[in-house]
């Protein structure tokens, strides 16, 4: 029995050390609300969403956007500008990575697909 003393000693030192208190309930960034930015005539609605926080490379912050078409996510996209109409009539927004902007997608206002105008 007293072989089995330290070990028991050392197992209920381990199991009464707590560990420190979490709190989930506070979000690391302000949570935003979604944004109506445009109301077409058939009713199509197009919304930034909150998205993310994005780093530039000299450590400052921005807020980078998701964009929401009616109800569909537009997937892996996110702006720190609103989407335009272009002179054509199409939606276009600048895809945004790092606080800077990347790429020029068009959105598909049927499907909320992004197609990548210009380039490969």
């Amino acid at each position: 029995m007293n072989r089995l003393l330290p070990g028991l000693l050392l197992a209920s030192a381990c199991a009464s050390e707590t560990p420190p208190p979490v709190n989930d309930s506070i979000p690391a960034v302000p949570v935003l609300a979604d944004s109506l930015i445009y109301t077409f005539g058939d009713s199509t609605t197009i919304w930034l969403t909150p998205g993310r926080v994005g780093t530039a490379p000299d450590g400052s912050t921005c807020r980078e956007h998701g964009v929401r078409v009616g109800t569909k996510l537009v997937p892996l996209l996110f702006v720190r500008a609103a989407p335009r109409i272009d002179d054509t009539g199409k939606i276009v927004a600048e895809l945004s990575r790092d606080c800077r902007p990347i790429a020029t997608y068009q959105i598909d206002l049927k499907t909320a697909q992004p197609i990548k105008v210009g380039g490969p």
